[in-house]
């Protein structure tokens, strides 16, 4: 089993919306349903074509993010995802596959389905964690 930390947008944008349905998603919005992808190679070259211009390093770490998300990933697997909005995290434990979504917001496309099992509060951990020093300083 690994761990994975996943986010929900650069800025929380899909923090709701993956916490709400049960998944975790990455974006690439402009990107087309990947089930066919069956080599990193293919998603290079789907890359090139859907963000002309980018560079091939950049190519080659963002291929490779979403490659992670699509065949590293695997039932099973624990997923992290650290909240911009409340001083909190959410575990979860990933269900299935990859599935191109169509039925959710318009930026959120490329999913796995996520049974989210526990959300911290950080600031609660972190006081409790502090009162078990003090008590043995």
């Amino acid at each position: 089993m690994s761990v994975w930390l996943v986010r929900a947008g650069k800025n929380g944008e899909r923090e709701d919306e993956v916490l709400n349905n049960g998944i975790a998603a990455i974006g690439w919005i402009e990107l087309p349903d990947l089930s066919d992808i069956k080599s990193r190679e293919e998603l290079k070259t789907l890359f090139d074509k859907t963000y002309p211009g980018m560079k091939k390093m950049g190519i080659a770490n963002e291929a490779g993010q979403v490659w992670a998300f699509l065949n590293r990933m695997k039932i099973g697997d624990l997923v992290v995802l650290p909240s911009k909005f409340r001083a909190s995290i959410a575990i979860g434990k990933i269900t299935g596959d990859y599935k191109y979504r169509t039925d959710l917001s318009n930026i959120t496309f490329h999913t796995r389905p996520v049974e989210w099992i526990k959300t911290d509060n950080l600031v609660q951990r972190l006081n409790k964690i502090y009162c078990i020093l003090l008590e043995h300083i």
